[in-house]
């Protein structure tokens, strides 16, 4: 694949058509909290844009933000543009920039001050979603292989507990860290 160097240009807002095919949505809140970044931000990351003449201004990335910025009365707003001709590549970029965005390190999260979690938009149950510790005081548990084995603590809201629970139960496990163990194991598979 040829490299292109990337320029971020600023269009008129008008200009760019978002797509039926994004299937990225968000509640009121993921939109107020949006509005909250461009506020105090403006923008720090510009927009995706198709550059084909036969694709040409269409959204790939970033239409929550188009959506939100419009809102407010943005006029002008920074875009990159990617020449994609094929709408079937254009649908799979779109889907990789909104699947492939990796998963939090709740532990470092929980070094992070809760106030400014809760300012970016982080809220009380996630903050709490999935508090794991390792107790390193207990003493080592080894299994009948002879790895060794861990005790967690694992937080969750009483409708997570409730599903958690439905679902050990659903694999005929013995004992709730087989259970889990299965859970992650199917989860992992498909």
């Amino acid at each position: 694949m040829e490299k292109v160097k990337l320029e971020i240009i600023y269009v008129d807002i008008k200009e760019l058509k978002p797509v039926d095919y994004n299937p990225r949505n968000i509640t009121e809140k993921e939109y107020e909290d949006i509005e909250k970044s461009l506020k105090e931000y403006d923008f720090v990351e510009p927009i995706l844009v198709n550059s084909a003449e036969n694709r040409k201004n269409i959204i790939i990335g970033g239409h929550q933000r188009v959506r939100v910025a419009e809102d407010l009365g943005f006029t002008e707003i920074p875009v990159v543009y990617k020449n994609i001709p094929d709408e079937k590549s254009e649908k799979k970029l779109n889907l990789r920039l909104n699947k492939n965005l990796g998963h939090w390190d709740w532990n470092k999260l929980a070094q992070i001050e809760e106030d400014l979690l809760k300012e970016v938009g982080f809220e009380d149950w996630e903050l709490k979603k999935f508090v794991v510790n390792v107790d390193e005081s207990l003493p080592d548990l080894v299994g009948d292989g002879g790895e060794k084995k861990y005790q967690m603590t694992l937080m969750f809201t009483p409708e997570q507990l409730e599903e958690v629970n439905r679902a050990i139960g659903s694999t005929g496990e013995g004992n709730n860290a087989s259970g889990i163990y299965e859970i992650c194991k199917k989860f992992n598979n498909t």
